[in-house]
């Protein structure tokens, strides 16, 4: 398996060609629920790939129609989970099936929050999942 950081700065792209042997990705699953995220992920998928959307975002999600119809791309939306879904989920989580440590890349405490939020929103600074930790 393969990571690759998107810090914001476009250096992604050249992880991901050399990852792919410049060929991209066959399926790319966006889950972020950021339309900049959503928008950008069409930079990503292969010739004859598929980009799947899972999150949801209430913002308008744009690009230029070449980056679809060029590569002959399907694009499809995903919202499939079902109630009993979650349950099993988190069961794997709890039981370490699931490991979520890596998607966890800040954490604060409560009190800390208004501090801390702005670095929160800042694709530059690492940010995939931050965790407010309330006791």
């Amino acid at each position: 398996p393969h990571t690759v950081l998107f810090k914001g700065d476009g250096s992604e792209g050249e992880q991901i060609r050399e990852i792919t042997g410049g060929d991209k990705y066959v399926v790319v699953t966006d889950a972020t629920g950021h339309n900049g995220s959503m928008s950008n992920a069409l930079n990503y998928v292969a010739h004859s790939g598929t980009l799947v959307y899972v999150g949801i975002t209430t913002g308008e999600v744009s690009f230029p129609h070449p980056l679809l119809h060029r590569p002959e791309m399907t694009l499809k939306g995903s919202r499939n989970a079902m109630p009993g879904d979650f349950a099993r989920i988190i069961r794997l989580i709890e039981d370490g099936t699931i490991n979520t440590d890596p998607w966890i890349t800040h954490r604060t405490t409560f009190d800390r929050v208004i501090a801390e939020f702005e670095q929160f929103t800042r694709p530059e600074t690492g940010v995939i999942k931050a965790v407010i930790q309330v006791t």
